[in-house]
């Protein structure tokens, strides 16, 4: 365009740029840098016959980026156009640069301009904005969950080819205290998982997915760690953001501080010693209901299920299963007084049943059937 519609849409753009409330658009923003393109200063006063010398090149002013520079380029541009004069456009006024945009910078004789400080800061952005890019795409994200070791991958891989969980949906949330905590899926994303590892032990939590819950999916590990108790609890939640956070917290419980008999007292804690005594773990023994006055007993070990009936002397009745503990479990043992049911949740909680037989029940042993005359006591067929 003429130079002066430059200057005089330069103008109008410096003042909607710099005015209280004023502002320009992007594609406006742009125009403003060219249309500000760097200007020579003033030529000085013509020396005196014989000392005349060719001006010096000026650097080239940088785009007008706000504050008093910009109200200084502003102010320099508009002492230029009064120095022109009337009539005169901005390429004949004193001091103008040949270089000035509009212009062939290619001409012989003229200089090109080096590039500005937004250009410099651009470039700059560009460059952080591709090495970002790089890591992201050899580490993967910040956000992505905590970096994998050799071991941890090897167990994600575990994980993801058990069949226990959707394909694809194991990750790692947190380790911590030797601890690692996984969450994954279970019923095409009906289901999601804390799954919590601790050297060869670990235990899987799952609750229904889309449920509020806020207390979170909750797991613990019992470990022996140089002759000390370790216990380890693992809380899956999600943040503010919704990503999952994971926390793990250890406490050794050893010593005086710790001490499994400290739960029983009377003839249940003689019950369990003798128990421990047995080969049972002490620390492993959870009691779990009573029939009438006697405790029914459950042990909880890597893989395997075991329900005890103990007097404190006595074993009464033991039963073991393996244990699936992504899935729960069911334990059934029989006894002369009952039939004792133990289910487990995938959330590890024991629930017991007895099943008994009233001794007025009599089954005819050939047919198989079962009945009582309420009133008299006698079978009924």
């Amino acid at each position: 365009m003429p130079d002066r519609a430059r200057d005089d849409r330069r103008r109008e753009l410096q003042r909607r740029a710099f005015s209280p409330g004023g502002g320009l658009t992007e594609s406006e923003a742009s125009e403003l840098r060219v249309l500000s393109a760097p200007l020579a200063d003033p030529e000085p006063a013509d020396p005196e016959p014989g000392e005349q010398e060719p001006p010096a090149a000026q650097e080239p002013l940088a785009a007008p980026v706000g504050g008093s520079d910009a109200l200084r380029s502003e102010g320099e541009a508009e002492r230029r156009s009064d120095l022109a004069g009337p009539g005169e456009d901005e390429a004949t006024a004193p001091g103008h640069d040949a270089t000035a945009p509009g212009r062939d910078a290619t001409a012989p004789g003229r200089h090109r301009p080096r590039p500005g400080i937004p250009i410099l800061l651009l470039a700059a952005v560009v460059a952080v904005l591709l090495g970002l890019g790089v890591g992201w795409l050899a580490f993967g994200r910040a956000g992505g969950g905590p970096g994998m070791t050799g071991a941890q991958r090897e167990t994600l891989v575990q994980l993801d080819s058990s069949g226990e969980f959707d394909a694809g949906s194991v990750a790692l949330v947190g380790t911590k205290h030797g601890a690692e905590a996984w969450h994954a899926t279970k019923g095409a994303g009906e289901s999601e998982c804390l799954v919590l590892i601790a050297e060869e032990e670990r235990q899987t939590a799952c609750a229904e997915a889309g449920q509020p819950n806020s207390f979170g999916l909750q797991a613990n590990l019992g470990l022996r760690a140089d002759g000390e108790h370790v216990m380890i609890w693992a809380v899956l939640l999600e943040d503010t953001d919704g990503e999952r956070v994971a926390i793990i917290q250890r406490e050794i419980a050893s010593g005086e501080r710790y001490d499994w008999r400290s739960q029983y007292s009377g003839r249940d804690l003689e019950i369990a010693e003798f128990l421990d005594s047995s080969g049972y773990r002490g620390d492993a023994l959870q009691l779990i209901g009573y029939d009438d006055t006697l405790p029914i007993w459950m042990t909880l070990e890597p893989g395997e299920l075991c329900m005890l009936v103990a007097e404190p002397d006595a074993l009464i009745a033991e039963g073991c299963a393996s244990l699936d503990p992504s899935a729960g479990g069911r334990l059934d043992l029989g006894t002369d007084r009952a039939v004792y049911q133990l289910n487990l949740s995938e959330n590890m909680d024991p629930v017991l049943t007895i099943i008994r037989t009233p001794d007025s029940i009599v089954c005819d042993t050939d047919s198989g059937y079962c009945g009582v005359d309420d009133r008299t006591g006698e079978t009924s067929g």
